[in-house]
């Protein structure tokens, strides 16, 4: 499960980084550059790919919520509803 928070977190900053801090953005990509910069962040969301993917596959599953029989059929005739 740590594996899983640490991935969901490094891909939240690391697409937060450029909206949250526009100036230090271009700044940065003004230092490296516009390519290596681009190659460090695609690096930084593969990482948090993998991350993801290696922390999901490594949960127990758990059942957290059980809904009851009558919700079933209650949802159909809301979709039922919804198209006409």
């Amino acid at each position: 499960m740590i594996m899983l928070t640490a991935g969901v977190l490094l891909w939240i900053a690391v697409h937060l980084f450029p909206a949250a801090a526009p100036a230090a953005r271009h700044s940065l990509a003004d230092k490296m550059g516009a390519n290596p910069y681009r190659g460090v962040f695609t690096l930084l969301i593969l990482a948090s790919l993998l991350l993801i993917v290696f922390g999901w596959r490594s949960t127990i599953p758990e059942t957290v919520y059980l809904p009851p029989e009558w919700g079933r059929h209650l949802a159909m005739l809301l979709v039922l509803i919804g198209f006409i």
